[in-house]
């Protein structure tokens, strides 16, 4: 009987000593528990983070290609901006160019309108006291043999004296008639034979510049037989029309010719007056 209660005895405390290890035991769990509740909390809140961190990093992507699409178009903008202002520059720039050298035209035609019936004679010898139109009155009738009374405006010498070379100044003579000056200037041919005389047309010295290159052009061309007339600053050979800026290789190897109805101006010649 004392045996069992012993054994009974004994039997109790290892199965107090058990139950004290199993309540040890799942403490010790219930710590480790805790733990991992503590670190999947952190996990939780770091995830969080992570997937804020994620959204805003997506946002500044979205931003910064809403920034990268806005700078490219301000760029295209601004690319077509200054191609818009280079434009209106250009358009400017050739518009003044073309305005300045219209109205520079315009002028220079006015002055061949006011000129147009304009003849200027040179070599003519100088006197003190002189009467310039009877001057050219002698002139025309002695060496030109023309004995109509020719009716004339204005008439006066230009140009600068020069003394020490006796070399008498130009005179340029207005006619009244335009038929009277063709009919003078028909005349010319018997100049010839005088080179200290010249007579030609007054043009202004634009004109005067742009028909000395043309001069050679119109010699050759007359001297092969060539039907050729100079209005102006136009050349007209066979029906083509030429001009200082446009004549081709063709041109000035074309025939040249001497003028029968207008010598050639004198070097010296120059537009403009003085009394």
């Amino acid at each position: 009987m004392m045996e069992s209660n012993a054994g009974n005895q004994n039997m109790e405390e290892d199965i107090v000593e058990l139950l004290t290890k199993i309540d040890h035991r799942l403490s010790v769990i219930e710590g480790r528990t805790d733990k991992i509740e503590s670190i999947d909390r952190k996990l939780s809140e770091l995830t969080s983070k992570v997937t804020s961190i994620e959204k805003e990093v997506d946002n500044v992507k979205k931003r910064t290609n809403t920034l990268e699409k806005d700078a490219g178009e301000f760029k295209k903008e601004l690319t077509e901006t200054k191609r818009d202002i280079n434009e209106m520059k250009d358009a400017c720039n050739a518009a003044n160019k073309v305005n300045v050298s219209d109205l520079r035209e315009k002028i220079i035609d006015l002055q061949c309108r006011s000129m147009q019936n304009n003849l200027v004679f040179s070599g003519i010898e100088e006197k003190p006291e002189e009467d310039t139109k009877i001057v050219i009155q002698n002139f025309i009738s002695n060496e030109l043999s023309i004995k109509k009374d020719i009716q004339f405006g204005n008439i006066h010498r230009f140009g600068r004296a020069d003394k020490n070379k006796g070399k008498p100044r130009l005179i340029v003579a207005k006619f009244v008639y335009f038929a009277d000056l063709r009919k003078v200037l028909e005349a010319g041919p018997k100049l010839k034979e005088k080179p200290q005389f010249g007579m030609n047309l007054q043009f202004p010295i634009e004109i005067e510049e742009r028909r000395r290159k043309l001069y050679p052009v119109m010699k050759d061309a007359k001297r092969n037989g060539k039907r050729v007339s100079l209005i102006r600053d136009k050349l007209i050979i066979e029906g083509k029309v030429y001009n200082s800026k446009t004549i081709t290789e063709e041109s000035q190897t074309s025939p040249k010719e001497n003028n029968d109805t207008e010598i050639r101006p004198n070097k010296r010649f120059r537009t403009g007056s003085s009394s």
